[in-house]
């Protein structure tokens, strides 16, 4: 629900690999092994699903719609990126690439069934039990610190 109470809050993980010094599969391994966007069979995690399906799609309206002018004519975009794409792996793009065109500096594996599900870490929905937008960081910046201040 728009205009809900909400926290943003910076975790700090020691020792992180960072994009542009560390190996990329180093890099995919470690934000593999935090953040999914995986919706859970509902046999063998009846909560997780439940709470995936419940918090975590995405649904475009008129916050999240821009009309974008390509070439001649507008069209109508999600400001935070949704639908996202299917993959078959995880992909990490360059990063100075990604600020200048406001890419995503990753994209998750992915289904077509997920391509509305918002990036969460499973243990922390469990106990959160509400929507949460997980990302990885991968620059350093003082927008950072505006934006959880």
């Amino acid at each position: 629900m728009r205009g809900a109470p909400h926290y943003h809050i910076l975790l700090w993980i020691e020792n992180a690999p960072v994009v542009g010094i560390d190996r990329p599969e180093e890099v995919c391994s470690f934000i593999q092994d935090r953040i999914t966007c995986h919706i859970p069979d509902s046999n063998t995690s009846p909560d997780l699903n439940f709470l995936v399906t419940k918090y975590q799609m995405h649904k475009c309206s008129k916050y999240c719609k821009r009309n974008i002018k390509v070439g001649k004519t507008y069209v109508s975009r999600c400001r935070f990126n949704f639908p996202r794409p299917a993959r078959d792996s995880i992909c990490i793009n360059d990063v100075e690439n990604s600020l200048k065109s406001c890419n995503k500096i990753y994209y998750l594996k992915r289904n077509e069934k997920e391509v509305r599900v918002n990036d969460y870490n499973p243990l922390l929905l469990k106990l959160w039990r509400a929507n949460m937008d997980l990302q990885y960081i991968a620059e350093r910046s003082l927008s950072l610190t505006e934006y959880v201040t």
